[in-house]
């Protein structure tokens, strides 16, 4: 009984002064995923985070961090990214420019989950998806963007507020010369996603 009373006393003394480590560690375990994308300058995250400061308003949005902003280019999920590093170093393109044109809210009917910074048509852009998508064998469509915020909860209210603030925004456009990807990880932890480099 003693031994019990023991345990019950480590563990509760454990949970209540070390939750944040031993949560973190299983978020960790249980949901690192993987995905591919094109990183930013340091000067166009700045731009950008410019623009999610003038949505600060809105308390339901969940802000993306500058240093987590990127260009997805495929998401992998869990499994099998590691394995196909040899073929994606073979992956070669010329350098090659995108433009950043605006803001959207996304969808723009229904429940609105992202606002995000929208591209201008990209060939070259277009054509690294689908070479990286036959790698890895994965079919989906492409609508590629920048997010700047996931909406965790909006009302009707905030909701018409968001899409009037959004369409006010003064966007110029930023060009960016790509010439890699990137093939990141991403853990989900009790403080935020958290992306990481291969």
């Amino acid at each position: 009984m003693k031994k019990i009373n023991s345990l019950i006393f480590f563990f509760f003394f454990f949970f209540l002064f070390f939750p944040l480590n031993l949560y973190t560690l299983l978020f960790s375990v249980l949901f690192m995923r993987y995905f591919l994308a094109i990183p930013l300058p340091e000067d166009v995250k700045k731009k950008l985070h410019a623009v999610s400061v003038v949505l600060s308003q809105f308390k339901g949005l969940r802000f993306v961090s500058p240093d987590n902003m990127h260009l997805t280019l495929l998401f992998l999920g869990e499994n099998g990214a590691l394995s196909k590093m040899d073929e994606l170093k073979k992956v070669s393109f010329k350098p090659f420019k995108l433009v950043l044109s605006g803001v959207e809210v996304f969808p723009s009917t229904g429940r609105v989950r992202l606002v995000w910074v929208k591209l201008e048509d990209s060939e070259e852009l277009v054509s690294l998806q689908k070479r990286l998508s036959k790698i890895f064998g994965i079919k989906k469509s492409f609508r590629p963007h920048v997010t700047l915020a996931r909406v965790k909860r909006l009302d009707a209210e905030d909701k018409d507020l968001l899409f009037n603030v959004v369409e006010k925004i003064t966007f110029p456009k930023i060009k960016v010369e790509v010439k890699n990807f990137k093939l990141y990880s991403s853990e989900l932890t009790v403080l935020g996603p958290v992306h990481r480099v291969i």
